[in-house]
């Protein structure tokens, strides 16, 4: 049964590197919310990378001893990658949020202060004072060792712990759902006039601001539904000072929240997975299997707006049209780089 989840991890990881590949490509990273889209995409890479052993380590000890139990040096690391992650993770979400609320209610203020430089700007603040806070906490991690044998990696308890907790569930949350609801809201009635428009630039950039919101939305959406059980969870340890029976359970939450967002990307944006197929064609093509990369077809279109739909009359490539102009000649079933 481990290994089966540590299979699904190492898929899902794979996902978020795909992200991450996408979102670096030059049409995307134009966009303001290319970086914390990026650092959302390492956070879950970041936490994912960890639980990857810890996973084994803890299948091999028979269910036991974690991998931060080992000793001191993997305590203090697991404290520093865990906490990280797990906080930059929410506030990408918050960052991601507060620039689709204001692009959707407050459209003279997104374009005013929410350009790519700013929220660079805003996502770098952001990494500083969570390593910090991290790194901070690893160095009050103990690392200790009981008479009759056993090792724990004990955290130290008080405000400081306390205040991490509710900087990566509580806060956020308060934020971010509020937000998404009136974003929702806004999102219906601008479903509403796209249909009354007639004029097509009009129509178009509504579509765009549309495609762009449900997109961002699918993501903290998702990662409101799953946190929220989660920081109740860790709300309700803190205050009894206990664990219950739930925690094999509860503690899968924040794995499917790192592991989701690829796929959220792939389903709620056409130009997402137009990408995805594009790049998917390559590594194909690069392996030599053409009858795969062949099904494969890639649009030739623009990607600087994440608009869902293609233009009805956007040229389409095939791979074999691809191959040529990149100068690639087919021999035999397979194909070769010239």
């Amino acid at each position: 049964m481990h290994f089966v989840v540590i299979q699904l991890i190492l898929f899902k990881f794979l996902g978020n590197i795909f992200s991450i590949i996408i979102w670096l490509k030059r049409d995307f990273i134009r966009m303001p919310r290319s970086s914390a889209c990026i650092l959302l995409a390492i956070a879950d890479s970041m936490f994912l990378m960890t639980s990857v052993p810890n996973s084994i380590v803890k299948y091999i000890n028979g269910g036991g001893r974690e991998l931060l139990a080992t000793n001191e040096f993997f305590c203090r690391l697991m404290i520093v990658t865990f906490g990280t992650s797990k906080l930059l993770d929410s506030w990408m979400i918050v960052t991601l949020t507060a620039e689709r609320f204001c692009g959707v209610i407050k459209p003279y203020l997104f374009n005013l202060y929410f350009t790519r430089r700013n929220i660079g700007i805003v996502v770098a603040t952001i990494t500083s004072i969570i390593i910090g806070m991290s790194l901070y906490a690893s160095l009050e991690t103990k690392f200790h060792v009981f008479p009759d044998g056993k090792q724990a990696c004990l955290p130290k308890k008080g405000l400081f712990n306390e205040i991490r907790a509710i900087l990566y569930g509580t806060i956020p949350l308060v934020i971010v759902i509020p937000c998404n609801i009136m974003i929702m809201v806004k999102l219906y009635q601008q479903k509403k006039k796209m249909k009354m428009l007639t004029q097509k630039d009009a129509l178009s950039n509504e579509k765009k601001s549309y495609n762009v919101t449900v997109m961002i939305l699918s993501v903290t959406v998702s990662y409101s539904v799953l946190i929220l059980p989660y920081s109740i969870y860790l709300t309700c340890c803190q205050f009894s000072g206990t664990a219950s029976g739930l925690m094999s359970v509860i503690s899968i939450i924040p794995e499917l929240n790192a592991s989701v967002n690829f796929y959220l990307y792939f389903l709620s944006s056409n130009v997402f997975k137009n990408e995805v197929k594009k790049q998917l064609s390559k590594i194909f093509l690069f392996c030599g299997c053409r009858g795969i990369g062949n099904n494969l077809v890639v649009p030739v279109e623009s990607s600087t707006g994440m608009q869902g739909n293609s233009s009805k009359h956007g040229q389409r490539e095939t791979v074999d049209t691809a191959l040529t102009s990149a100068g690639h000649t087919k021999s035999g079933s397979c194909t070769t780089v010239t």
